[in-house]
């Protein structure tokens, strides 16, 4: 969101016509959350007397105040912090999903609709997300108007169908019981340009459709996008609304659940931070955050029939259009001799939780970075003891390192280790077919949410590494590349007196830093000669090392920094220990290179891991490493996996037709946009596959005849495109879907375009 205002601040506060707001939201032109909430802002900040005008590019942004409607699948973060340093003016960022703290360097003040968005060190507003409203109309009348008057009860609810709302599980355990009961159950559920890139959404809209198909009569489900006075009348014609998530509770504020809200009738929420905004407000009951005890909760509301309305006004567009106003107002020029910390006091903003652990650095400097390091650790809470037991994490993610993980785990446990495993990736690489072939191995995946990433690069897997350790179940862990192999069970290293008695043990690399390197003075720790250190495997006791722990992935956070100096994450671990004066262990004996292969000693100089950072694991074909222990072994589970992951097979066969072209495009990255109707980024991987960007539609890739098909899994052809002289791919779509397809290349870097072994 934009702000351009009179320059004296005297002025703003005592003349509202002269603030003049110009509104930067990126999808204004689409309909979701975000560009719902900036349309009704700008029509409730005009009736303040605020002028404000939309727009939806950063090349649109004049000087002036800048207010950002932020939202982490809106933006690149990387581009928008740039176009932030550039601005002259002040600048605010409203907070629509958490992490937003990323931009503490480049903005003035936060907004956020829940606590816990941003840091409370933040200049920042926190208001109750509000609900849209429409006078309140006779229930009976609307339910004659919409068909419902034979019904005893109509419960409803509403958002874009997600694997996380669950609403094919709430329908499912409501079936039954709505028929016995006489109950209609309503679902607004339109589909979002976004679900494209999510495989997860398929299977629920699925099994809604044949819900709906075997029980007509007692649910409906509206796939269109209603305008917000359309959807507030058919709440108001409900008798009990249901807002619930599948997902973990989180801060942030619900649209969904505030304007379920603004429609005056009873509601039943889950009992999760992201529906706050609703607690203790009158008429509305809390439940459980367990599906089912939340689903006992809501037959038995319905059973008392308690459908009395309330006053939805508690949460109206005019008391936040008006606190936002008044907020922005106070806040000083950059260039203003005014203490921030008195502007929150005056304007009594409600303070938020520190994110112990995530705090980025603003304008990180090789003066001032050993200072940003001190303030995070003064700032960093103990201990939590909250983490138990002992385990492994695995950072995988794409097929690549999908196929690696897959041989790790199941070496693993072929030599009979019973740690518990937890695989790591972020959610755009999440493949749903691989992740099932896991469970059987006591393995848990964890799933990062994306914040801006499309296309993960080796910075974003290296970032990853400290954070599985960091957030993962164990207090103890050892973390191990997907890449690694073992020798024998690694569990005994957990017992190691070595260990024992440091609560960390890291493994070295061939090299040692040079005296006259910039490391020490950017980490502030005085030279050592000591060996790099190689983090393909790492083991930490998170208690004994909370601290040098979080000070590690708080450099990790800070990549843009921090990887100027050092090699990806691996020496972040050694200088966040040595800045903490803890203690680690390494053992004494060297790596040992063999062919495309580290070896990693334990305490008593024996081989322990087998690095393959250069013969990684792939369903194509694999370098036969001489001396590499249990290889035979490895590529039994690799052959495992080809036939297991079904998706695979028929793929690799139509990769085959043309396989010179096929090399050209593999690893490419294309904006590619279904004309008229939505756009997405799609990468093209090795043998044929799809994996960011797939939809039901187009899952696998192959050329024939010079012309690009994209098409599902068995073959089936979705789209059949021809180059044209400018390098895109054009084409229209088959049978019955006509629409036109483009793909306009995106990016090719060597990160991005690499070859497979």
């Amino acid at each position: 969101m934009f702000m351009a205002t009179d320059s004296s601040s005297e002025g703003r506060r005592q003349s509202a016509e002269v603030i003049r707001i110009q509104q930067l939201c990126s999808s204004i032109e689409t309909r979701c959350g975000v560009s719902n909430f900036s349309e009704n802002l700008e029509f409730a900040l005009r009736e303040t007397g605020v002028d404000v005008r939309t727009i939806s590019s950063l090349k649109d942004i004049r000087p002036g105040d800048l207010l950002i409607q932020h939202e982490f699948a809106l933006y690149d973060s990387q581009k928008l912090k740039r176009a932030l340093k550039l601005h002259i003016g002040r600048k605010f960022l409203f907070a629509h999903s958490p992490g937003a703290d990323i931009f503490a360097g480049e903005v003035d003040a936060f907004i956020s609709l829940c606590s816990g968005m941003v840091r409370k060190d933040f200049l920042q507003l926190v208001v109750p997300h509000p609900g849209w409203q429409s006078p309140l109309i006779s229930r009976q009348e609307l339910k004659t108007q919409f068909g419902w008057g034979r019904y005893d009860c109509v419960i409803g609810t509403n958002g874009f169908i997600t694997a996380t709302r669950q609403f094919d599980r709430v329908a499912a355990r409501l079936i039954a019981f709505a028929v016995e009961h006489n109950v209609l159950i309503f679902i607004a559920c339109p589909r979002h340009n976004a679900q494209l890139n999510r495989r997860g959404d398929t299977m629920p809209e699925r099994i809604l459709q044949q819900l709906s198909k075997e029980y007509p009569d007692h649910l409906q489900m509206e796939r269109e996008f209603l305008d917000q006075e359309q959807l507030n009348h058919r709440f108001q014609a409900c008798d009990l609304l249901w807002c619930w998530t599948g997902g973990r509770s989180a801060p942030y504020g619900s649209g969904t659940c505030s304007d379920q809200y603004g429609s005056g009738t009873r509601m039943i929420v889950a009992n999760k931070q992201q529906h706050s905004q609703v607690f203790g407000l009158r008429n509305v009951v809390v439940g459980s955050a367990d599906l089912g005890a939340f689903i006992a909760t809501l037959k038995s509301e319905i059973l008392t029939r308690n459908f009395a309305r309330h006053d939805p006004s508690r949460l109206s567009w005019d008391t936040f259009a008006a606190t936002l106003k008044d907020f922005i107002v106070s806040v000083p020029e950059p260039n203003a001799d005014i203490d921030p910390r008195l502007i929150k006091e005056e304007m009594n903003v409600p303070s938020q939780p520190t994110s112990k652990g995530k705090a980025v650095a603003e304008d990180l400097t090789i003066e001032n970075a050993s200072l940003a390091a001190r303030d995070f650790l003064e700032r960093l809470s103990r201990y939590p003891d909250t983490f138990q037991g002992r385990g492994i994490a695995i950072c995988a993610g794409g097929r690549r390192y999908n196929t690696c993980a897959w041989v790790l785990v199941r070496l693993l446990r072929y030599l009979r280790c019973q740690l518990p495993i937890e695989v790591w990736c972020y959610e755009v690489e999440l493949d749903r077919p691989w992740a099932n072939l896991l469970e059987p191995y006591d393995v848990r995946l964890r799933v990062v949410p994306n914040q801006g990433i499309n296309v993960p690069s080796r910075r974003d897997g290296w970032r990853l590494k400290s954070k599985a350790i960091l957030e993962s179940r164990f207090n103890e862990v050892l973390l191990l590349d997907a890449d690694n192999v073992p020798v024998r069970d690694p569990s005994y290293l957990f017992d190691c007196p070595e260990y024992q008695e440091k609560g960390a043990v890291f493994w070295p690399d061939c090299n040692r830093t040079n005296r006259r390197s910039l490391q020490w003075k950017v980490f502030d720790v005085p030279y050592r000669d000591e060996p790099e250190q190689e983090s393909g495997q790492v083991l930490i006791n998170k208690k004994t090392c909370w601290a040098p722990l979080n000070l590690c992935d708080w450099y990790n956070v800070n990549t843009d920094f921090f990887y100027r100096f050092v090699y990806g994450d691996k020496d972040t671990f050694r200088f966040a220990w040595h800045r903490c004066n803890v203690e680690y262990a390494m053992p004494s004996k060297g790596v040992g290179l063999s062919m495309y292969t580290m070896l990693q000693h334990d305490f008593q100089g024996k081989v322990i891991f087998q690095h393959r950072f250069g013969a990684k694991w792939t369903l194509k074909r694999n370098r036969v490493v001489p001396g590499f222990v249990h290889e035979a072994q490895c590529l039994e589970f690799v052959d495992e996996l080809r036939l297991a992951w079904q998706p695979l097979n028929r793929a690799m066969e139509l990769y085959q037709l043309d396989p010179t072209t096929n090399v050209e495009l593999e690893n490419c990255v294309f904006d590619c946009v279904r004309m008229g109707h939505s756009s997405w980024t799609l990468k093209l991987e090795p043998m044929g596959i799809i994996d960011i960007g797939r939809t039901a539609e187009i899952e696998a890739w192959w050329v024939r005849k010079g012309r690009l098909n994209l098409g599902t899994i068995e073959g089936a052809i979705s789209f059949s495109l021809e180059k044209k002289p400018d390098g895109t791919w054009d084409g229209l779509g088959m049978g019955k879907n006509r629409l036109r397809l483009r793909l306009q290349e995106e990016a090719i870097s060597s990160e991005v375009k690499g070859t497979v072994s």
